[in-house]
């Protein structure tokens, strides 16, 4: 039963989050406040409140692969497209491959600097 109550506490928070967005502001989508409900939610909660949606996450995540079939059937429905736009598309992934690397390894150094100072 556990389960099926996280189950409902996760749709409640996206179920808020979706009604929020609506009233305050359309432009983003409804999931993203519900996991921040949900996240401020774990922050404050006990530890039994929280066993509920442990238990139906852990459940959730076993089907994640089931997930990446929709986005893969996409790709081979539009080959002919991405093979129309290989270059434009190489070249924003390296793009942001070059641009990303290095500033996530700025970032890091930076972070851990600031964690070594007293």
């Amino acid at each position: 039963m556990p389960v099926v109550s996280g189950l409902l506490g996760l749709l409640g928070f996206q179920l808020l989050g979706t009604v929020i967005s609506n009233l305050l502001l359309p432009s983003l989508p409804g999931p993203i406040f519900g996991l921040a409900f949900c996240l401020g939610f774990l922050c404050l909660a006990g530890e039994s409140l929280t066993r509920p949606l442990e238990a139906a996450a852990k459940t959730l995540l076993s089907y994640l692969p089931l997930l990446m079939i929709p986005p893969a059937v996409g790709l081979m429905d539009n080959v002919d497209t991405l093979q129309d736009n290989l270059l434009p598309i190489s070249a924003a992934l390296l793009g942001s491959l070059l641009i990303t690397v290095p500033v996530c390894g700025w970032l890091m150094q930076r972070l851990i600097r600031a964690g070594k100072q007293p």
